[in-house]
């Protein structure tokens, strides 16, 4: 009898001690999974649970109590580190950790691994909540709408294009011909102006904005260029001074933002409206297109690599073991989902502006053609092997660089010919599109030039503008401000 209690007694601290670990070890990976808006009955989520769960079961089960002490200390380690924790806090949280543990050690063997079960399904179970389908969610905002004495005569439309490059300033080696003309001639056709070789001041986005939304003048050209601040928020930079937002309220305009959460450039006090998009969450996207499991999964490691790898905090095991196997520093992956939610925005714009009305604005900043360059000019999904970058990055050449670059901006095109059909049938739509800086193909590399960092477009449709191409250069900065200037300052 006391050997077969003895018996089931370590078998009972060994279930245990596998449990521990396999549960713990999926709380550390399934809540990054859902973060990313990976669905908690995903394949991907699935797939990792019970991969993880059977490797660590296993390890747990088998290992000596020491030898389990020392697993559920490395993942602690990993998970606080995981979680954020600042690194001048770390050591002494694991120090503490530690200690704990020694304690635990010389205590009823069941104690620690029951604990660890506990709080790693709660843990588990709480980050399922954390899953959203939605890809534009609304900001608390300040501003009280009222209904304005003046009211607009008409609706307006504002569209930046994130990195759309000038295809005039493209060489002629990477550049198609029929699609240029064709361009060109979807936005004249519609009743806009283009602007083919426009070029911004600043090749960064947020000193791009910063200056477009305060309005820019050469005269402070100093503060317009700063016109930002990195808040201690999910966004990475909000604009500080929107005086654009203000003319357009002081108009009567009933505003609404679309933002990503990397430059938040609604202005809370005068918007009605703001919606923002994660750039590097909406993973659930990728379940709309072919592909197989193993693809999937591939594109779900190489998210976790990113986050591992490439974020500010890491685990730093796994970066020293990464260096060691690629010395040549591995490849930067990151927001590759950001291409597909901007796909499904660009659809929304179109939708919106079928029955937007007189006195409505609708200003939004689109990460398209933006690298990561995943789609093909059908605004297919490439397989990952195509996928391509800037050549800072190290991921590709100069000619998969550029025809990376180029399929994506054909694709981005391919949606926003339905935005042009329909604005060009609203004559009481006012609209500008532009981009806010080149495509920065080789910025900081040998090849960096002024073409690629700060050549773009600009179009403008309004009562003041004939429909027409133009292949002259111009300044970005001063289109927009005489544009604004025409319309909305009396």
């Amino acid at each position: 009898m006391l050997i077969k209690k003895i018996s089931k007694n370590y078998l009972t601290a060994k279930l245990l001690q596998g449990l521990a670990l396999a549960l713990f070890a999926n709380s550390i990976i399934i809540p990054h999974l859902t973060s990313v808006n990976y669905h908690p009955l995903s394949f991907e989520v699935l797939f990792f649970f019970s991969s993880i769960f059977v490797f660590f079961f296993i390890i747990g089960f088998f290992s000596y109590w020491s030898l389990f002490i020392i697993f559920t200390f490395l993942l602690t380690y990993w998970s606080l580190d995981s979680l954020f924790i600042e690194k001048k806090f770390l050591r002494e949280i694991l120090i503490l950790c530690l200690l704990v543990f020694l304690k635990f050690w010389t205590l009823d063997r069941k104690l620690l691994p029951k604990i660890t079960i506990v709080f790693s399904i709660v843990f588990i179970s709480l980050s399922s909540f954390s899953f959203e389908n939605r890809i534009l969610l609304d900001e608390k905002i300040q501003s009280k709408y009222n209904n304005p004495l003046i009211k607009p005569k008409f609706s307006y439309l504002h569209i930046i294009l994130d990195e759309h490059a000038s295809l005039q300033l493209t060489p002629d080696q990477y550049n198609d011909e029929i699609f240029n003309k064709t361009f060109e001639k979807d936005y004249v056709s519609n009743n806009f102006k283009i602007y083919n070789k426009t070029f911004t001041y600043y090749p960064r986005t947020k000193s791009t904005l910063g200056s477009l939304f305060t309005l820019y003048h050469k005269e402070d050209k100093t503060i317009t260029k700063y016109n930002f601040y990195y808040p201690n928020n999910r966004f990475s930079v909000s604009i500080i001074q929107n005086l654009y937002s203000h003319k357009l309220k002081n108009n009567g305009f009933k505003i609404s933002y679309i933002q990503s959460n990397g430059v938040e450039i609604c202005d809370k006090h005068t918007a009605h409206k703001c919606e923002t998009y994660s750039r590097g969450s909406n993973m659930n996207l990728f379940e709309k297109y072919d592909l197989t499991y193993k693809e999937r999964i591939e594109i779900a490691l190489l998210n976790l690599h990113q986050y591992y790898y490439h974020k500010g905090k890491v685990v730093i095991l796994y970066k020293k073991i990464i260096d060691i196997i690629k010395p040549d520093k591995p490849g930067y992956y990151g927001f590759y989902s950001r291409p597909l939610a901007n796909l499904y925005i660009l659809d929304e714009i179109h939708n919106r502006i079928k029955n937007i009305k007189e006195g409505e604005a609708l200003i939004a900043h689109i990460l398209l053609p933006h690298y990561p360059y995943v789609l093909d000019k059908d605004c297919n999904l490439k397989k990952t092997d195509d996928w391509t970058y800037p050549l800072r990055h190290k991921m590709n050449n100069k000619s998969s660089a550029y025809q990376g670059h180029y399929d994506q901006l054909q694709c981005t095109h391919k949606k926003m010919k339905s935005i042009l059909k329909e604005a060009g049938k609203n004559d009481n739509l006012i609209v500008v599109i532009h981009g806010d800086h080149g495509a920065r193909l080789f910025r900081n590399t040998k090849y960096s030039n002024k073409d690629d960092n700060l050549g773009t477009i600009v179009a403008i449709k309004d009562k003041f503008t004939n429909p027409m191409s133009v292949n002259e250069d111009v300044e970005l900065q001063t289109i927009f401000v005489n544009f604004i200037k025409k319309n909305f300052i009396k």
